[in-house]
């Protein structure tokens, strides 16, 4: 997880932290936690949300970066999986739980330090959330992993509920929305269920009224052959994101599964019109 202001960076292992200074390109500290990190959340208040990778119902890891001590989250448990996004303000961080069906979206309160659980949804069952979760540049809406685009409100009353879909046919493997471009760009699963495996398309929305606007396919790998030949690979989009002023869009891909070299992942760029 990257800080805000893009100068730190966290990293989850087994049973411990790195503390990353971006600018410096140094490893600040290395924290030893009780957790395998399935995912992990840098806030703005100088803390790390560790959301643990196994356990079935557990809590939250909140690590202080200034003096190296952890507590758990209060209030209701977690399931292990749980991936989870800080929202713009600060204030708050979202989840998306896994290995429970129906799925849904969680919100925790950071504002002191330590996470609270606040509450779900209010669905069960009504809309798929489908374990992941995106949060919009101005911290109004939330993109679910099944395409679902829900509100993200401080009321309880409007928060999580459903603000429509991003039209599609797979669930979504990344995605980010520029406030300054007024568009959301993802990228989907594809192959069947039993073989899923990102795709080389880049998808493209108005923000506003989340209007489908264009694709782009992401360039191939290129693979050397004997008597200087070559054969082209296709790229699998892994996680991509916006540039502050929604000019570039970035995405780290890699070469399909098969295709022989050894640096088979790269950054592709694409320019935002």
């Amino acid at each position: 997880s990257v800080h805000p202001d893009g100068t730190y960076a966290v990293v989850g292992h087994d049973s411990k932290v790195s503390y990353v200074d971006l600018m410096n390109m140094t490893v600040v500290n290395v924290f030893n936690v009780p957790e395998i990190a399935g995912d992990i959340v840098l806030a703005t208040n100088n803390y790390a949300y560790i959301f643990p990778q196994t356990g079935q119902w557990t809590d939250i890891s909140c690590l202080n970066l200034t003096s190296g001590t952890s507590a758990q989250s209060s209030g209701n448990s977690i399931r292990h999986g749980t991936k989870a996004k800080l929202h713009p303000s600060g204030n708050y961080i979202y989840g998306a739980n896994n290995g429970l069906s129906p799925s849904d979206f969680e919100k925790y309160d950071i504002t002191q330090g330590v996470a609270s659980y606040m509450y779900d949804s209010p669905y069960h069952g009504d809309y798929s959330f489908g374990g992941n979760i995106w949060i919009s540049d101005d911290g109004n809406r939330l993109f679910a992993r099944s395409r679902n685009v829900f509100i993200s409100s401080a009321n309880q009353s409007t928060d999580m509920t459903y603000n429509g879909q991003l039209t599609g046919e797979k669930s979504l493997v990344t995605l980010d929305h520029s406030n300054v471009a007024n568009s959301i760009f993802t990228i989907e699963y594809t192959g069947d269920s039993w073989d899923y495996i990102p795709s080389n398309i880049v998808k493209m929305y108005e923000a506003e009224y989340l209007t489908y606007t264009g694709s782009q396919t992401l360039p191939d790998f290129i693979v050397p052959e004997s008597g200087g030949n070559f054969v082209l690979i296709d790229s699998e989009g892994y996680y991509g994101f916006f540039n502050s002023d929604g000019t570039k869009f970035y995405v780290l891909v890699k070469a399909r599964e098969g295709s022989g070299l050894i640096n088979d992942w790269a950054v592709a760029t694409i320019d935002v019109n």
